[in-house]
């Protein structure tokens, strides 16, 4: 009967930790989408007033669409054409993120039932054993058993948030991998050379890619990112697009190579696996936690079976 009480727990517990997960994640994806869309409003608003709204865009890869900017509106200073280009790519990019989100959103499955009613339920099974072990045993060590079975079942949550952040975390460091080598493989902008693919489009691609990747894994990494030095790297890794379109354009404008968005790029990575190596530690001590909880409740168990 013990063991009736423990599962029971155990799969309400599951089922609360899932909950609150899940709708943690929900709500961070609606809220990135918010802010979004009241970032492209702006956008467009402002984009308008120069005839380069999003219906601009169409058919031109980012090489023609730098040139554009430049060129016709080379009338105003360049602080602010280069203010107009980094509006234009957060636009545009804002536009794929906006599409990535609401599917994100809506493919989101908010688990069923009231979590007041779990927290409920979990406490009527948590006393029903409590009274369980009170009747059949004087040995205090029984009642011990309780705390045990909560915290090896919110262990086992953590672990398994931590490892899906994780994952998550090396695909979007994948993600780094991939536009840096596609920044090194550039040797001027526009169209390569006997070929018909625009390498900035091939950049513009893989740093959006990149962005929503990080995001992603923000919003996974949760209370896993807390301590000073990884909130830095955290910071660092923030608006991930905003940052790389400005360096990216300097060095459009100033540079005429690829130097500084390569440099970001890499800064980026580097904070990025100071994260997943902190995460990844967290994850070692909570399996060794866990290992340690189970012991501990296995010998409680024999001392029980031997009284």
């Amino acid at each position: 009967m013990f063991h009736h009480y423990q599962q029971k727990i155990s799969e309400i517990r599951i089922e609360i930790r899932r909950h609150n997960y899940q709708k943690q994640i929900y709500d961070n994806c609606n809220e990135a989408l918010k802010n979004e869309r009241s970032v492209f409003r702006k956008a467009e608003t402002r984009l308008k007033k120069y005839e380069l709204g999003a219906s601009m865009a169409k058919n031109l890869t980012l090489y023609q669409i730098f040139l554009i900017i430049l060129e016709e509106n080379q009338h105003l200073k360049n602080k602010s054409r280069r203010e107009l280009l980094i509006t234009k790519l957060n636009q545009m990019a804002g536009s794929r993120v906006i599409d990535y989100l609401t599917k994100r959103v809506f493919m989101q499955v908010l688990p069923s039932g009231n979590i007041r009613s779990m927290e409920r339920e979990e406490l009527k099974v948590k006393k029903e054993m409590e009274k369980y072990l009170e009747d059949r045993s004087e040995n205090t060590n029984a009642q011990m058993l309780i705390p045990y079975t909560f915290k090896i079942e919110n262990l086992k949550a953590d672990l398994e948030e931590a490892v899906s952040a994780y994952e998550t975390g090396e695909n979007a460091r994948a993600e780094l991998i991939v536009l840096q080598r596609v920044l090194r493989d550039i040797q001027y902008w526009g169209t390569e050379a006997g070929g018909e693919m625009d390498v900035s489009d091939d950049v513009f691609n893989h740093s959006v890619q990149a962005h929503m990747m990080l995001c992603s894994f923000k919003n996974e990494l949760g209370e896993f990112s807390e301590g000073r030095d990884l909130n830095l790297h955290l910071e660092a890794i923030t608006d991930f697009k905003n940052s790389f379109f400005n360096n990216l354009i300097a060095d459009w404008l100033e540079e005429k190579k690829i130097k500084l968005a390569l440099f970001y790029v890499r800064k980026t990575q580097n904070s990025l696996e100071a994260l997943l190596q902190g995460l990844k530690t967290k994850m070692i001590r909570i399996e060794s936690e866990l290992s340690i909880t189970k012991m501990e409740q296995n010998a409680i168990l024999g001392k029980i079976c031997q009284d």
